[in-house]
């Protein structure tokens, strides 16, 4: 296997002669920064790796260089995240021929070169892969500045025809991504009761009030409710939002009421909420939704804080995640492998593909399992910090191990491989 070192920034005959040289079927290109000296066992890492996996297009690796200690593996590269964080870094291995069919470097990116490929790469949809290894004996310090990168992503947004709004993160360097819209789409508000004792985890009406309150307008919203939800004072023609009940028994189960709230919705773009939630951010709806609306995402969800701190969801703990970590990992839009909270956003006709929620499972696992079949479907599912909503502290709900058993016994072999764990794939805020 030939591997082809080119360093950035690239001029376009520079780069012609780089893949001259990785011309045999193949080869490969190691996109480095100047002064860098790669380690000899990359070629028979990436050799071995592409055997193995001949789908991919183009490897990353670990930041820096090792000092010793665990090697933890970096998050999967899906877009979302690579444009709110650039978690790819340099060196970057490319097959020549992939560098070839995206048009090479763009020579106007200079160092960003390596993170404009690694967007493009995903943006196309060739494989994009971590190796667990530091690529480098010798590397200048990591320097790409958050301009530099917002330069890349608005050329990137400029070239697919401006379907992104980007603005600014919740760190320094990070970014966010809403769809663009012409105008606010119709939303339709599901609303389900909310665990807890609390009188407003079983009323309509406290959602109505914030929904009223909000900057969606309100011509563009309608609410479907549970019937198991109070709904006094709400049919007194005083609430501007327009809701109606689902068509369910009130007895029927879980899964039956959930699926009769989104099939009831004349909308294509639905969320999901609870009786109880108070929302902490006024455009919580748009962060959702901004999302969602992408063909690419199956389901998106925000975070619903408990007292001071996430509240705990068992599928989701299944997968890593730790309530108490996410105000720090949960800074930038993150592709993760279920939802981390109640409050989802998604498309009617994404939810049809794989037929709802299942009742196969306790209520506690439903959503994971249908976020399960939709990436199967090769949708992602992703978690934003930009959607927040609180409800008050309530008792922690008790572990059911036969439903853990149940839940793990049809997804245990996802659970132990996946690569969207949160504790294996911390992310650091820019400094």
């Amino acid at each position: 296997m030939s591997l082809v070192t080119l360093t950035l920034p690239a001029t376009p005959s520079r780069v012609a002669r780089a893949l001259l040289a990785a011309k045999e079927p193949g080869g490969w290109i190691a996109l480095v920064k100047p002064f860098t000296v790669l380690r000899q066992r990359v070629r028979r890492t990436v050799a071995a790796a592409a055997r193995a996996r001949p789908d991919i297009d183009l490897f990353f690796g670990q930041d820096g260089l090792w000092l010793g200690g665990p090697r933890i593996p970096k998050p999967a590269a899906g877009m979302i995240l690579l444009a709110a964080l650039d978690i790819v870094g340099l060196p970057l291995l490319i097959r020549a021929s992939a560098l070839a069919a995206l048009g090479g470097v763009r020579p106007a990116t200079g160092l960003a070169g390596g993170y404009d490929l690694a967007l493009r790469a995903v943006a196309n949809g060739l494989v994009v892969e971590h190796l667990s290894l530091h690529l480098a004996h010798i590397m200048p310090p990591r320097a790409l500045s958050g301009p530099a990168r917002l330069d890349v992503l608005n050329g990137w947004n400029a070239d697919a025809g401006h379907p992104w709004r980007i603005s600014a993160g919740l760190a320094p360097a990070t970014f966010q991504l809403r769809r663009a819209f012409a105008a606010p789409p119709r939303v339709t508000i599901l609303v389900r009761p909310g665990p807890g004792t609390e009188p407003t985890a079983q009323r309509l009406g406290p959602v109505l009030d914030a929904l009223a309150r909000g900057p969606w307008p309100l011509d563009r919203l309608e609410v479907i409710a549970d019937p198991r939800l109070d709904t006094g004072g709400a049919d007194a023609g005083t609430q501007p939002v327009s809701w109606r009940r689902a068509s369910v028994h009130v007895s029927a189960g879980e899964a039956d009421h959930r699926n009769a709230l989104w099939r009831a919705a004349p909308s294509e773009l639905v969320v999901f909420t609870e009786a109880g939630l108070t929302p902490e951010t006024p455009d919580w709806i748009d962060a959702l939704v901004g999302l969602a609306a992408d063909r690419n995402v199956g389901m998106v969800s925000g975070r619903v804080l408990d007292g001071q701190q996430d509240a705990p969801e068992a599928a989701a703990a299944l997968f890593g995640f730790d309530p108490a970590t996410w105000p720090d990992r949960g800074f930038v839009h993150r592709e993760f492998a279920v939802p981390t909270s109640p409050l989802i956003a998604a498309r009617k006709s994404a939810l049809e593909a794989v037929n709802g929620f299942s009742p196969n499972l306790p209520s506690a696992y439903q959503a994971a399992q249908m976020a399960l079949r939709m990436r199967l479907l090769g949708q992602s599912i992703v978690t934003t910090p930009f959607a927040v909503a609180r409800r008050a502290p309530c008792a922690a709900p008790v572990p059911d191990p036969m439903a853990e058993a149940a839940f793990k016994a049809q997804w245990g072999t996802v659970i132990t491989d996946d690569r969207l764990h949160f504790p294996d794939a911390p992310l650091r805020a820019p400094r």
